[in-house]
Protein backbone atom coordinates (compact mmCIF):
# COMPACT_ATOMS: atom_id res chain seq x y z
CA UNK A 1 0.00 0.00 0.00
CA UNK A 2 1.23 3.42 -1.05
CA UNK A 3 1.86 5.66 2.45
CA UNK A 4 -0.33 8.72 2.54
CA UNK A 5 2.25 11.41 2.74
CA UNK A 6 -0.04 13.96 4.02
CA UNK A 7 -1.39 11.32 7.08
CA UNK A 8 2.15 10.17 7.75
CA UNK A 9 2.91 13.88 8.48
CA UNK A 10 0.90 14.79 10.82
CA UNK A 11 -0.01 11.36 12.53
CA UNK A 12 0.92 12.36 16.13
CA UNK A 13 1.36 8.27 16.78
CA UNK A 14 4.01 8.08 14.04
CA UNK A 15 6.52 10.38 16.13
CA UNK A 16 5.57 8.91 19.72
CA UNK A 17 7.15 5.92 17.15
CA UNK A 18 9.82 7.94 15.65
CA UNK A 19 13.28 5.74 15.16
CA UNK A 20 11.38 2.71 14.96
CA UNK A 21 11.85 1.79 11.35
CA UNK A 22 15.82 3.08 11.85
CA UNK A 23 16.90 -0.64 11.93
CA UNK A 24 15.38 -1.63 8.74
CA UNK A 25 16.85 1.39 6.72
CA UNK A 26 20.46 0.23 8.96
CA UNK A 27 20.54 -3.63 7.53
CA UNK A 28 22.88 -2.85 4.81
CA UNK A 29 25.61 -1.39 6.82
CA UNK A 30 29.28 -2.43 5.51
CA UNK A 31 32.23 -2.97 7.16
CA UNK A 32 32.02 -2.85 11.02
CA UNK A 33 29.19 -1.38 11.59
CA UNK A 34 26.49 -2.90 13.92
CA UNK A 35 23.00 -2.74 12.65
CA UNK A 36 21.41 -0.36 15.69
CA UNK A 37 18.41 -1.85 17.95
CA UNK A 38 15.54 -0.53 18.13
CA UNK A 39 14.78 3.09 18.63
CA UNK A 40 18.40 4.02 18.36
CA UNK A 41 19.95 5.80 15.31
CA UNK A 42 23.22 5.05 14.67
CA UNK A 43 24.24 8.12 12.07
CA UNK A 44 27.96 9.01 11.09
CA UNK A 45 28.86 12.19 9.70
CA UNK A 46 29.41 13.24 5.97
CA UNK A 47 31.82 16.18 5.45
CA UNK A 48 32.38 18.16 2.08
CA UNK A 49 35.71 19.25 1.99
CA UNK A 50 36.40 22.17 -0.30
CA UNK A 51 39.94 21.82 -2.06
CA UNK A 52 39.38 24.20 -4.78
CA UNK A 53 38.55 26.95 -3.27
CA UNK A 54 41.04 28.30 -1.06
CA UNK A 55 44.55 27.98 0.21
CA UNK A 56 44.19 25.24 1.91
CA UNK A 57 41.03 22.48 2.15
CA UNK A 58 38.17 23.59 4.61
CA UNK A 59 34.77 22.13 5.57
CA UNK A 60 32.36 23.82 3.88
CA UNK A 61 29.12 21.74 4.41
CA UNK A 62 28.57 18.78 7.25
CA UNK A 63 25.90 16.24 7.60
CA UNK A 64 24.45 12.67 8.99
CA UNK A 65 24.24 9.73 7.28
CA UNK A 66 23.20 6.39 8.33
CA UNK A 67 26.35 4.77 9.74
CA UNK A 68 28.02 2.16 7.25
CA UNK A 69 26.88 3.81 3.85
CA UNK A 70 29.54 4.63 1.30
CA UNK A 71 29.15 8.00 0.54
CA UNK A 72 31.02 11.00 -1.06
CA UNK A 73 29.99 14.55 -1.18
CA UNK A 74 31.74 17.09 -3.18
CA UNK A 75 32.61 20.86 -3.62
CA UNK A 76 32.97 21.89 -7.23
CA UNK A 77 33.79 25.68 -8.34
CA UNK A 78 33.49 26.55 -11.35
CA UNK A 79 36.15 26.93 -13.69
CA UNK A 80 34.77 29.75 -16.22
CA UNK A 81 32.83 32.60 -15.51
CA UNK A 82 29.27 31.96 -14.02
CA UNK A 83 26.59 34.53 -15.06
CA UNK A 84 23.76 33.33 -13.28
CA UNK A 85 24.07 31.73 -9.42
CA UNK A 86 26.61 30.61 -7.07
CA UNK A 87 30.35 29.89 -8.47
CA UNK A 88 30.22 26.55 -6.57
CA UNK A 89 28.50 23.72 -6.45
CA UNK A 90 27.58 20.97 -3.45
CA UNK A 91 26.72 17.23 -4.34
CA UNK A 92 26.34 14.13 -2.15
CA UNK A 93 25.69 10.63 -2.24
CA UNK A 94 25.01 7.95 0.75
CA UNK A 95 23.80 4.19 -0.18
CA UNK A 96 23.30 1.02 1.62
CA UNK A 97 25.58 -1.79 0.41
CA UNK A 98 22.56 -3.19 -1.30
CA UNK A 99 21.59 -0.14 -3.44
CA UNK A 100 18.24 0.11 -2.85
CA UNK A 101 18.23 3.03 -0.06
CA UNK A 102 20.19 6.01 -0.97
CA UNK A 103 20.71 9.93 0.13
CA UNK A 104 21.12 12.31 -2.50
CA UNK A 105 21.28 16.12 -2.18
CA UNK A 106 21.39 17.61 -5.73
CA UNK A 107 23.30 21.01 -6.97
CA UNK A 108 21.28 24.23 -6.71
CA UNK A 109 19.66 25.76 -9.58
CA UNK A 110 18.73 29.57 -10.80
CA UNK A 111 15.89 30.44 -12.79
CA UNK A 112 14.70 33.78 -14.09
CA UNK A 113 12.08 35.59 -16.41
CA UNK A 114 12.17 39.56 -16.75
CA UNK A 115 10.01 41.64 -18.91
CA UNK A 116 11.52 43.17 -20.95
CA UNK A 117 13.77 40.06 -21.47
CA UNK A 118 17.40 40.40 -19.46
CA UNK A 119 20.70 37.73 -21.06
CA UNK A 120 21.94 37.40 -17.73
CA UNK A 121 22.86 33.87 -18.49
CA UNK A 122 19.63 32.45 -16.00
CA UNK A 123 17.24 29.54 -16.99
CA UNK A 124 14.23 30.71 -18.26
CA UNK A 125 11.65 29.25 -16.46
CA UNK A 126 8.44 31.02 -14.36
CA UNK A 127 8.25 28.54 -11.63
CA UNK A 128 6.13 30.36 -8.88
CA UNK A 129 6.48 27.56 -5.84
CA UNK A 130 8.19 24.87 -4.93
CA UNK A 131 6.03 22.49 -6.27
CA UNK A 132 5.91 23.63 -9.62
CA UNK A 133 10.28 23.38 -9.32
CA UNK A 134 9.87 19.63 -7.89
CA UNK A 135 7.49 18.51 -10.59
CA UNK A 136 9.65 19.69 -13.28
CA UNK A 137 12.42 18.35 -11.41
CA UNK A 138 11.48 14.80 -11.03
CA UNK A 139 10.61 14.55 -15.00
CA UNK A 140 14.04 15.28 -15.43
CA UNK A 141 15.67 13.29 -12.93
CA UNK A 142 13.18 10.76 -12.34
CA UNK A 143 11.85 9.88 -15.81
CA UNK A 144 9.17 7.27 -15.59
CA UNK A 145 8.37 8.40 -11.86
CA UNK A 146 5.07 8.58 -10.36
CA UNK A 147 4.19 11.57 -8.51
CA UNK A 148 2.55 10.40 -5.49
CA UNK A 149 2.00 13.29 -2.66
CA UNK A 150 3.13 16.98 -2.60
CA UNK A 151 3.27 18.69 1.36
CA UNK A 152 3.88 22.40 1.67
CA UNK A 153 6.41 22.54 4.88
CA UNK A 154 4.93 25.87 5.79
CA UNK A 155 7.30 25.74 9.14
CA UNK A 156 10.44 25.75 6.98
CA UNK A 157 9.14 28.54 4.62
CA UNK A 158 9.12 32.69 5.25
CA UNK A 159 6.41 34.85 4.07
CA UNK A 160 7.10 37.69 1.47
CA UNK A 161 8.86 40.65 2.57
CA UNK A 162 8.51 43.61 0.67
CA UNK A 163 10.54 46.74 0.54
CA UNK A 164 11.05 50.08 -1.72
CA UNK A 165 8.48 52.28 -3.12
CA UNK A 166 6.67 53.42 -5.97
CA UNK A 167 9.26 53.81 -8.40
CA UNK A 168 11.09 50.33 -7.70
CA UNK A 169 10.25 47.54 -4.90
CA UNK A 170 11.65 43.65 -3.98
CA UNK A 171 9.96 41.37 -2.81
CA UNK A 172 12.09 38.23 -1.53
CA UNK A 173 10.21 35.20 0.08
CA UNK A 174 11.00 31.43 0.98
CA UNK A 175 9.22 28.29 0.03
CA UNK A 176 9.96 24.84 1.24
CA UNK A 177 8.07 21.71 -0.01
CA UNK A 178 7.66 17.75 0.11
CA UNK A 179 7.11 15.12 -2.43
CA UNK A 180 6.61 11.48 -2.54
CA UNK A 181 7.93 9.76 -5.46
CA UNK A 182 7.51 5.88 -6.71
CA UNK A 183 9.58 3.54 -9.08
CA UNK A 184 11.35 0.74 -9.17
CA UNK A 185 14.95 -0.09 -9.02
CA UNK A 186 16.43 -3.43 -10.47
CA UNK A 187 13.04 -4.56 -10.39
CA UNK A 188 11.95 -3.81 -7.26
CA UNK A 189 9.41 -0.71 -5.64
CA UNK A 190 10.81 1.95 -4.42
CA UNK A 191 9.89 5.10 -2.54
CA UNK A 192 11.37 8.40 -2.55
CA UNK A 193 10.95 11.79 -0.19
CA UNK A 194 11.73 14.84 -2.35
CA UNK A 195 12.12 18.41 -0.34
CA UNK A 196 13.88 21.78 -1.27
CA UNK A 197 13.78 25.13 -0.19
CA UNK A 198 13.38 27.68 -3.11
CA UNK A 199 14.40 31.42 -2.58
CA UNK A 200 12.04 33.93 -4.38
CA UNK A 201 13.21 37.65 -5.56
CA UNK A 202 10.55 39.29 -7.78
CA UNK A 203 11.74 42.56 -8.94
CA UNK A 204 9.77 45.75 -10.46
CA UNK A 205 10.71 49.32 -11.63
CA UNK A 206 8.79 52.24 -12.80
CA UNK A 207 11.30 54.88 -14.55
CA UNK A 208 11.16 57.33 -17.09
CA UNK A 209 8.00 56.04 -18.29
CA UNK A 210 9.29 52.18 -18.82
CA UNK A 211 8.38 49.30 -16.60
CA UNK A 212 10.10 46.33 -16.02
CA UNK A 213 9.66 43.32 -13.94
CA UNK A 214 11.27 40.28 -13.10
CA UNK A 215 11.12 36.97 -10.91
CA UNK A 216 14.31 34.80 -9.97
CA UNK A 217 14.22 31.29 -7.96
CA UNK A 218 17.46 29.71 -6.64
CA UNK A 219 16.49 25.90 -5.23
CA UNK A 220 18.49 25.37 -2.30
CA UNK A 221 19.57 21.89 -3.84
CA UNK A 222 17.35 19.05 -3.67
CA UNK A 223 17.41 16.32 -0.67
CA UNK A 224 16.28 12.90 -1.33
CA UNK A 225 15.38 9.58 0.71
CA UNK A 226 14.98 6.47 -1.33
CA UNK A 227 14.23 3.23 0.46
CA UNK A 228 11.79 -0.11 -0.56
CA UNK A 229 8.52 0.32 -0.63
CA UNK A 230 7.39 0.03 3.19
CA UNK A 231 10.65 1.33 4.80
CA UNK A 232 10.71 4.98 3.88
CA UNK A 233 10.42 6.64 7.15
CA UNK A 234 9.35 10.81 7.21
CA UNK A 235 10.60 11.19 10.83
CA UNK A 236 14.21 10.14 9.98
CA UNK A 237 14.16 11.89 6.52
CA UNK A 238 13.74 14.81 8.41
CA UNK A 239 16.44 14.02 10.89
CA UNK A 240 18.76 13.93 8.23
CA UNK A 241 17.71 16.82 6.23
CA UNK A 242 18.41 18.96 9.10
CA UNK A 243 21.66 18.01 10.12
CA UNK A 244 23.35 19.64 7.13
CA UNK A 245 25.46 22.88 8.46
CA UNK A 246 27.47 25.16 6.46
CA UNK A 247 31.38 25.19 7.74
CA UNK A 248 31.74 28.68 9.72
CA UNK A 249 35.15 29.97 8.44
CA UNK A 250 34.75 28.56 4.71
CA UNK A 251 31.23 30.09 4.69
CA UNK A 252 32.79 33.51 5.85
CA UNK A 253 35.47 33.30 3.05
CA UNK A 254 32.23 32.83 0.73
CA UNK A 255 30.49 35.74 1.54
CA UNK A 256 33.38 37.55 1.81
CA UNK A 257 34.14 37.20 -1.90
CA UNK A 258 30.10 37.14 -2.93
CA UNK A 259 30.14 40.60 -1.48
CA UNK A 260 32.89 41.69 -3.08
CA UNK A 261 31.57 40.41 -6.52
CA UNK A 262 28.39 41.82 -6.31
CA UNK A 263 29.68 44.87 -5.23
CA UNK A 264 27.41 48.04 -5.75
CA UNK A 265 24.68 45.97 -7.78
CA UNK A 266 21.73 46.31 -6.07
CA UNK A 267 20.21 43.51 -8.21
CA UNK A 268 22.93 41.27 -7.24
CA UNK A 269 23.65 41.81 -3.77
CA UNK A 270 19.56 41.19 -3.53
CA UNK A 271 19.74 38.02 -5.19
CA UNK A 272 23.07 36.52 -3.12
CA UNK A 273 21.35 37.95 0.31
CA UNK A 274 18.41 35.38 -0.59
CA UNK A 275 20.43 32.65 -1.81
CA UNK A 276 22.47 32.43 1.53
CA UNK A 277 18.62 32.75 3.89
CA UNK A 278 17.70 29.33 5.01
CA UNK A 279 21.29 28.06 5.84
CA UNK A 280 23.91 27.61 8.43
CA UNK A 281 25.44 30.27 6.10
CA UNK A 282 22.92 33.08 7.47
CA UNK A 283 24.48 33.16 11.20
CA UNK A 284 27.56 34.36 9.46
CA UNK A 285 26.15 36.49 7.27
CA UNK A 286 25.17 38.47 10.23
CA UNK A 287 28.00 38.98 11.93
CA UNK A 288 29.39 40.24 8.71
CA UNK A 289 27.15 42.34 8.78
CA UNK A 290 29.00 43.38 11.89
CA UNK A 291 32.40 44.32 10.42
CA UNK A 292 34.22 41.34 11.36
CA UNK A 293 36.67 39.52 9.14
CA UNK A 294 36.91 35.69 8.55
CA UNK A 295 39.16 34.92 11.62
CA UNK A 296 37.57 36.56 14.22
CA UNK A 297 33.90 34.91 13.01
CA UNK A 298 36.19 31.50 13.52
CA UNK A 299 37.15 32.29 17.02
CA UNK A 300 34.08 33.97 18.07
CA UNK A 301 32.04 31.43 16.50
CA UNK A 302 34.26 28.78 18.63
CA UNK A 303 34.01 30.36 21.46
CA UNK A 304 30.06 31.00 22.06
CA UNK A 305 30.22 27.49 23.41
CA UNK A 306 31.73 28.84 26.44
CA UNK A 307 28.99 30.04 29.60
CA UNK A 308 31.21 33.08 29.66
CA UNK A 309 30.75 34.60 26.27
CA UNK A 310 26.97 33.54 26.26
CA UNK A 311 26.75 35.90 28.96
CA UNK A 312 28.03 38.70 27.08
CA UNK A 313 26.77 38.51 23.95
CA UNK A 314 23.94 40.63 23.29
CA UNK A 315 19.76 39.46 23.38
CA UNK A 316 19.99 39.74 19.29
CA UNK A 317 22.35 37.60 18.72
CA UNK A 318 21.21 34.89 21.38
CA UNK A 319 17.85 35.07 20.03
CA UNK A 320 19.43 35.07 16.25
CA UNK A 321 21.10 31.52 16.58
CA UNK A 322 18.06 30.19 18.82
CA UNK A 323 15.99 31.11 15.80
CA UNK A 324 18.23 29.18 13.64
CA UNK A 325 18.72 25.94 15.78
CA UNK A 326 14.69 25.80 16.11
CA UNK A 327 14.27 26.20 12.27
CA UNK A 328 16.91 23.15 12.07
CA UNK A 329 15.66 21.26 14.58
CA UNK A 330 18.94 20.83 15.88
CA UNK A 331 20.59 20.82 19.64
CA UNK A 332 24.58 21.34 20.03
CA UNK A 333 26.50 19.05 22.44
CA UNK A 334 29.76 19.24 23.96
CA UNK A 335 31.97 16.97 22.54
CA UNK A 336 35.65 16.96 23.37
CA UNK A 337 36.43 14.60 20.54
CA UNK A 338 35.41 17.48 17.73
CA UNK A 339 38.21 20.43 16.74
CA UNK A 340 35.19 22.62 17.62
CA UNK A 341 34.40 21.50 21.09
CA UNK A 342 30.66 20.94 19.94
CA UNK A 343 28.48 18.87 17.95
CA UNK A 344 25.55 19.94 16.08
CA UNK A 345 23.23 16.90 16.29
CA UNK A 346 19.22 16.45 15.82
CA UNK A 347 17.02 17.73 18.89
CA UNK A 348 14.42 14.88 18.32
CA UNK A 349 16.04 12.34 20.40
CA UNK A 350 16.11 13.22 24.20
CA UNK A 351 19.97 11.70 24.18
CA UNK A 352 22.89 11.98 21.81
CA UNK A 353 26.14 9.19 22.25
CA UNK A 354 29.37 9.89 20.98
CA UNK A 355 31.30 6.62 19.74
CA UNK A 356 34.80 5.71 19.57
CA UNK A 357 35.04 5.35 15.80
CA UNK A 358 33.44 8.77 15.45
CA UNK A 359 30.22 8.09 14.61
CA UNK A 360 26.81 9.27 17.06
CA UNK A 361 23.76 6.84 18.31
CA UNK A 362 20.71 9.15 18.92
CA UNK A 363 17.94 7.69 21.33
CA UNK A 364 15.18 8.16 23.48
CA UNK A 365 16.21 4.99 25.37
CA UNK A 366 17.94 6.16 28.89
CA UNK A 367 18.91 2.64 29.09
CA UNK A 368 20.88 1.96 26.02
CA UNK A 369 24.89 1.64 26.67
CA UNK A 370 26.43 1.42 23.33
CA UNK A 371 29.17 -1.65 24.25
CA UNK A 372 26.12 -4.20 24.96
CA UNK A 373 24.04 -2.52 21.88
CA UNK A 374 26.66 -1.74 19.19
CA UNK A 375 29.88 -3.01 20.79
CA UNK A 376 31.94 -0.36 20.52
CA UNK A 377 32.58 2.18 23.21
CA UNK A 378 30.99 6.10 23.35
CA UNK A 379 30.51 9.02 25.79
CA UNK A 380 27.07 10.40 26.61
CA UNK A 381 26.90 13.94 25.51
CA UNK A 382 25.17 17.02 27.46
CA UNK A 383 23.84 19.45 26.14
CA UNK A 384 26.01 23.16 25.32
CA UNK A 385 25.53 26.17 26.97
CA UNK A 386 23.24 28.29 25.30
Amino acid sequence: MIPDLRTTFVDPQRRAFAGLLAALALMACHGNAAAAPKGVFHVQEVQFIDSQGFEQPLVAFSMMVPAGWRHQATVQWSKTLVRCGLPFQLQMQAQSVDGFSAITLAPSEVWGVGNPPVDDGCRRANFTTAEQYLRDWVQRQRPGAQWLDYRLRAERSRPVVQQGDASMSLRQWTETGQALVGYQVNGRAVRESLAVTVGFIGMQSQMAGMRSQSLFGEAKGVFTWRAPDGQLDFEQFDVMWGTMAAGYEWSARVKEGLDKIAGGNQRTAAAISGLLAQTGMETLRHMAQRGEDARRTREQIQSTWNAGVAARDSADDRMHRERIRAVREVEHYVDPSRPSGVAELPNHYRHAWSLKDGNYALTNDPNFNPNRDLGTEGRLLRAAPR
